[in-house]
């Protein structure tokens, strides 16, 4: 560790997950105001910004990463902090009782020396069962919540109201586990484990089957994850968006599209309905121990793929060639696609399923090096040439923002499989090769200086992330192969074992 963690706040809840990812940090509350205005994301994000700064004046912290957080609940149209006495706290519980409420955790994060801080924004959906008020002051007299946004506590009897959650247990919590942990990480800080996210919260769903995938058959896993997959964008994604649009300017062409996307996230994943109309080409990646049967595994995804097709969830997408008719129920010559990816005997068994839609399927390239009209040749330069290529085609036709998932190498068949491949990788990773990884960022930041923007508007953001891999290649070949995908980036792994 090449300097210490300050977490600038009292709040036991966000000192327990940093010490459940195994981070070392020190507690020094900063003292700040908490402004506010009508956009619950903004007033989040100005006060996490204003504890972070009064955390890093702090003489103490001069050599210390400052890591500060604000959390607000929004529900009915009104911003609900912290209660002010008990009946606030009941009057509160009262107004979430029975409806979706959106809770929003901002996170204001430096290093020492750094001009500013990164900060980053992860939103939460919280359905509550309706319940009356003698259980709401009930509730209360156990969970004492007048230190917590909303009057409640999810780790705290949290069962007993919520109904629903779709997001992180931590975001609810106070601080959003994912990306702190990941800035720890990138800035060489310990966080050796992920936080469990679980809810209710593993020791206390013990023996619940309902959550256990061991409990049910392999294809009613793979069908509730077609559900989550069309309805819910990868959180990643959703908060790379959420960021992005607070990074445009204010009441720009591109600040009201992000608005309008993020808008469409929160719904989709709120209601479980398709976060696109185009609900896209289903594909599967299985990754089993060696020597697994994989017939079983290649039926159980294509009836699970019948089934999302009449629940809803998938839209009549495959068309037969020739002919033009249209599957009934999404099943047939090369659909749904299906990998199978083998490991070490004994390895964890785990379905990764995405939908990508025509319009960015469209969009996707590939290029045969040295390019005359590029002036590209066969190296990284030449590559570098070529993304910004494709990503100029695109324009808005892709629905942009997008990720470009890119293979250098490999014939033409093997470079699209290993460039779609690369969108199941987290926005927030890069690529273990210096050289590539440095190709990502380049790329990333050179593009979004196009100024293509949200769906060809125009503005700060044409693309979200970049994620490059290689294949040996023919020494007559050298094929970039890119996969583009628009702001609906929709994957989901789960457990089969």
């Amino acid at each position: 560790m090449t300097f210490p963690l300050v977490l600038a706040s009292a709040s036991a809840r966000r000192a327990a997950i940093l010490r459940a990812m195994g981070a070392r940090f020190e507690v020094r509350p900063a003292e700040a105001g908490e402004p506010r205005t009508a956009d619950p994301v903004e007033s989040a994000v100005l006060a996490a910004r204003a504890k972070h700064d009064a955390a890093r004046a702090d003489a103490r912290n001069a050599g210390a990463a400052v890591l500060a957080s604000d959390t607000l609940v929004s529900c009915a149209g009104r911003v609900l902090g912290k209660p002010a006495d008990a009946k606030d706290a009941i009057d509160t519980l009262m107004l979430l009782s029975g409806r979706v409420h959106h809770v929003y955790s901002a996170v204001a994060v430096s290093a020492p020396g750094d001009a500013a801080p990164d900060v980053f924004v992860e939103t939460a959906a919280v359905r509550f069962r309706p319940f009356s008020r003698d259980e709401a002051e009930a509730y209360f007299r156990v969970a004492r919540t007048l230190d917590r946004a909303g009057a409640y506590d999810i780790d705290a009897h949290g069962e007993r109201l919520v109904e629903r959650l779709v997001g992180a247990r931590s975001c609810v919590m106070g601080l959003p586990a994912a990306p702190v942990r990941a800035w720890l990480l990138a800035h060489g800080l310990p966080a050796p484990f992920p936080f469990d996210e679980s809810f209710p919260p593993r020791a206390a769903a013990s023996g619940n089957a309902a959550g256990n995938a061991a409990a049910r058959s392999v294809e009613d896993v793979l069908a509730d994850a077609l559900r989550r997959v069309s309805s819910e964008i990868a959180p990643d994604v959703a908060r790379a968006l959420e960021n992005a649009r607070l990074a445009e300017a204010p009441g720009s062409p591109a600040a009201a599209a992000l608005g309008t996307i993020c808008e469409n996230v929160r719904m989709a994943r709120e209601e479980s309905v398709p976060a696109c109309q185009d609900t896209g080409w289903p594909a599967f990646w299985f990754d089993v121990p060696d020597g697994t049967p994989v017939s079983p595994l290649r039926e159980a995804a294509l009836a699970a793929v019948c089934r999302a097709t009449a629940a809803g969830f998938l839209r009549l997408n495959a068309i037969a060639v020739p002919g033009g008719a249209q599957r009934g129920d999404n099943v047939g010559d090369g659909t749904p696609a299906i990998h199978f990816r083998f490991g070490a005997p004994g390895s964890a068994p785990r379905a990764t399923i995405a939908l990508k839609g025509g319009g960015s399927e469209n969009q996707s390239r590939q290029y045969s090096l040295p390019d005359a009209s590029l002036g590209a040749g066969r190296d990284l330069e030449g590559v570098r040439k070529c993304l910004l290529d494709a990503v100029w085609r695109a324009q808005g036709g892709g629905c942009a923002p997008g990720v470009l998932g890119v293979c250098i190498g490999g014939d033409r068949a093997g470079g699209y499989a290993r460039a779609k491949e690369q969108l199941l990788r987290d926005l927030g990773d890069a690529s273990p090769d210096p050289a590539l990884a440095a190709l990502e960022a380049r790329v990333l930041a050179e593009a979004n200086a196009l100024g293509v923007g949200p769906m060809g508007l125009g503005g700060r953001t044409t693309l979200l992330g970049v994620k490059i891999a290689t294949m040996d290649r023919l020494p007559a070949s050298y094929f970039v192969t890119v996969a583009y995908n628009c702001w609906a980036l929709r994957r989901v792994s789960v457990p089969l074992d």
